[in-house]
């Protein structure tokens, strides 16, 4: 009630100041103390959900009411065996550390033999000759020798990462290490991160950055410099000439070896950059999807971004020179106005002087003339939108070698829950899992108790309820965009949205009610969900996109409003 003041009043001051006159007049009674000791209370719960880190509301996917921990986390079993048998390879690490630093003679590491790789990829101490023992150092020295040796086929893996994206960097790490890739390290931007991560025994390199512990934001300053830090560890890499570099960004995953791959191209064309495009639009013809697919015809696909999330680049003098020109346009602060980043300052870099190929031309010559320049496949490296929402890995029926999540609404949660939906989240290990009703097998499902197995009651999930009429007649409009008031199609879109809205919605309820977990089901839109521009139905026309599609859930939901289901728990839990 102190929170409002009449309509009447002329002004807020005046309204609080009169209210604060009576109340003092008569004097506080017990309700009103009451009152506001509840406000008090829950002001401080407010904050305290607030400072809850980002990270922690995408797992509102399987998050659980006080009271069914323990059986929850029961029912992830396969979480908690992995997890365990890290702590055991943890602690083995630590003992081989402690082995090594007692007979490891001073001056260290001469004789060492190439580390030995466990089935799960964890880097175990190995014998140099002459019989001593000493443990392969998870932080990695970025020294000519210490690269070289650590890569493979001369290609070393990079990214970066704060502690505030461990779980990327634990999922980034488990992918590689499940396709058999582990010339890979972590650029570790604080302390703890590269602590974090030695503890973990992933290879790391501690790395000098003005980025800051919280996740960096669109358009702040804070990914201004994350921009900055990605082209001054390039830089380094490529004038140490100790290797090329396959970097990829924490949200790039690798679902298979690309490298067979990447260096054929590059002997085949002579490229000495291979790039990820935003290309929507694979100039490849369906019959060459396989691993023989070509590289994109660069006079379809040079205009699109190049995307600087996933690249494969050769240590040359010209791409030294490229990347010293990258560092440089983006060390003046006034680059990054008006909502740039780091991947338009490169690719303003490579256009100078970009000579324009022929038709079916697989390289360009770009900086001048002075680097080859070639563009990845969209359906082998594939982006959000071809991979999630043109789902084109499924009408081809190709598996990509790796997949940037691009095109995502809600930053890291709705990168995460892509992920999620696609079954390709690894990581992290130990903590609760997500479950995807829709990806369960049944084997899987009596593993966890959400197909009548042990532990079935702690689930709750359901059948959507689709009528026909309600998915019928969507189509994009020719020749202009959509509008929402006139649109017939646009209210088709509202009515088949709130018809499975309010499904949702009621689940919800009956979870919190049941004191269950509630497994999402996959949504259909009956148009595409797409930011800051008007379309007509579909973002690519020309991409073939049937409708309705089977849409990310972060094409519907907005991760972050989960904070206030969250709060509304905590609220009623209170009162």
């Amino acid at each position: 009630r102190y929170w409002r003041f009449p309509v009447g009043a002329r002004s807020w001051p005046a309204a609080v100041g009169r209210r604060s006159a009576r109340a003092m007049a008569t004097g506080p009674s017990g309700a009103r103390c009451r009152n506001r000791a509840v406000y008090a209370i829950v002001a401080i719960a407010i904050l305290a959900v607030m400072l809850v880190s980002q990270h922690q509301f995408a797992g509102l996917w399987a998050s659980r009411t006080p009271g069914s921990e323990d059986e929850a986390q029961r029912s992830l079993r396969y979480a908690r065996a992995v997890s365990g048998r890290l702590r055991q390879e943890e602690r083995a690490a630590v003992e081989d550390t402690r082995t090594a630093q007692a007979i490891l003679p001073v001056g260290g590491r001469a004789g060492l033999t190439e580390p030995h790789e466990t089935v799960d990829g964890a880097r175990t101490a190995q014998a140099a000759p002459g019989g001593a023992v000493v443990a392969e150092p998870y932080e990695l020295a970025l020294t000519a020798d210490a690269v070289r040796a650590a890569a493979r086929d001369g290609v070393i893996v990079a990214t970066f990462a704060n502690l505030n994206h461990l779980d990327f960097v634990l999922n980034w790490v488990a992918h590689l290490r499940a396709a058999g890739l582990h010339n890979h390290f972590v650029g570790c931007t604080d302390d703890a991160l590269r602590d974090e991560l030695v503890r973990r025994r992933v290879r790391c390199a501690r790395v000098e950055s003005a980025m800051p512990v919280e996740e960096a934001k669109w358009g702040s300053s804070g990914f201004a410099a994350m921009g900055r830090t990605k082209g001054a560890l390039l830089l380094r890499l490529l004038e140490l000439d100790a290797a090329a570099v396959l970097f990829l960004d924490l949200d790039a995953v690798v679902l298979r070896d690309p490298l067979p791959y990447l260096l054929r191209a590059v002997q085949a064309t002579g490229a000495e950059l291979l790039m990820h495009s935003d290309s929507l639009v694979a100039s490849t013809a369906v019959l060459d999807v396989d691993d023989a697919a070509p590289l994109e015809d660069l006079r379809r696909s040079i205009g699109p971004e190049l995307n600087t999330g996933l690249f494969l680049i050769r240590p040359t003098n010209a791409t030294r020179q490229a990347a010293r020109e990258w560092v440089r346009v983006m060390a003046d602060d006034k680059f990054f106005g008006n909502w740039k980043n780091d991947q338009q300052a490169f690719n303003q870099v490579l256009r100078q002087g970009l000579h324009y190929p022929p038709a079916g031309a697989q390289v360009a010559e770009a900086f001048g003339g002075l680097i080859k320049l070639g563009v990845l496949p969209v359906h082998l490296f594939a982006s959000g939108h071809t991979f999630s929402v043109q789902r084109l890995h499924h009408k081809l029926q190709v598996r990509p070698f790796a997949v940037h999540v691009t095109f995502v609404n809600c930053d890291s949660p709705g990168k995460r829950s892509r992920l999620r939906e696609a079954g390709e989240w690894l990581g992290p290990p130990d903590g609760i899992e997500h479950l995807d009703s829709a990806g369960l097998t049944l084997a899987e499902a009596a593993g966890t108790g959400a197909a009548g197995g042990e532990g079935a009651e702690r689930f709750l999930w359901y059948d959507v309820d689709m009528p026909a009429s309600l998915t019928a007649d969507f189509a994009p409009v020719r020749g202009r965009v959509l509008r929402a008031d006139s649109d017939p199609v646009v209210a088709r879109h509202w009515q088949l949205m709130n018809h499975q809205l309010l499904q949702l919605r009621r689940a919800l309820a009956l979870a919190v009610a049941s004191n269950r977990t509630l497994l999402l089901p996959r949504l259909l839109c009956g148009l595409e969900t797409t930011t800051n521009f008007a379309h007509s139905g579909v973002r690519c026309p020309e991409c073939g996109m049937e409708l309705p599609y089977l849409c990310p859930t972060d094409h519907v939901l907005r991760m972050y409003f989960f904070l206030f289901f969250l709060l509304l728990e905590l609220i009623i839990r209170m009162t």
